[in-house]
C-alpha cells in the first residue's frame, strides 16, 4: 500500500506519484469499487490517496488500484453502488440490437405490402 499524490488527471484515469520520481496509472475502473463516471468525481491534482500496486508491465509502467485496497479494507463487503455503469435503456433482447427497423417483427414486406419471397421460393 502506498500513499501517493495525484499529479495528473486524464479521462481514462489518474497518474499518482507513489515514490519520488515514480508514478503509476490508476485507471478509472480502479478508482472506486462502484461506477465512476468522471475521474474528477473521485480526485483532483494535488490530492493524496492510498493505492495498491497491482502490476508492473514489461515496459516498467506501474498499474495502481484504489478499488483493490477499498475491497481489502471492507473485507469482501458488497460494493455500495453496485458494479458497472448504470443500466442501458433499450427494448430488451431480440429487438434488433439497436438497429432502426427492429428485429424479429415477422416476415419482411415488400414496399407494396406483399410478403417478400425468400431466395429460391416460387410464386
Amino acid at each position: 500500500m502506498y500513499e501517493g499524490r495525484v499529479t495528473s488527471v486524464k479521462d481514462f484515469g489518474a497518474f499518482i506519484e507513489i515514490l519520488p520520481g515514480r508514478d503509476g496509472l490508476c485507471h478509472i475502473s480502479e478508482l472506486d469499487d462502484k461506477y465512476v463516471e468522471k475521474v474528477e468525481n473521485v480526485c483532483k491534482v494535488g490530492d493524496t490517496m492510498q493505492v495498491k500496486v497491482i502490476a508492473i508491465d514489461d515496459q516498467d509502467r506501474v498499474k495502481l488500484s484504489r478499488k483493490a485496497l477499498l475491497r481489502e479494507q471492507n473485507k469482501g463487503a458488497a460494493p455500495a453502488g453496485g458494479e458497472g455503469p448504470p443500466p442501458r435503456r433499450h427494448g430488451g433482447e431480440g429487438h434488433g440490437g439497436g438497429r432502426l427497423g427492429g428485429g424479429d417483427g415477422g416476415p419482411r414486406r415488400h414496399p407494396e405490402g406483399e410478403p417478400r419471397r425468400q431466395q429460391g421460393e416460387r410464386e
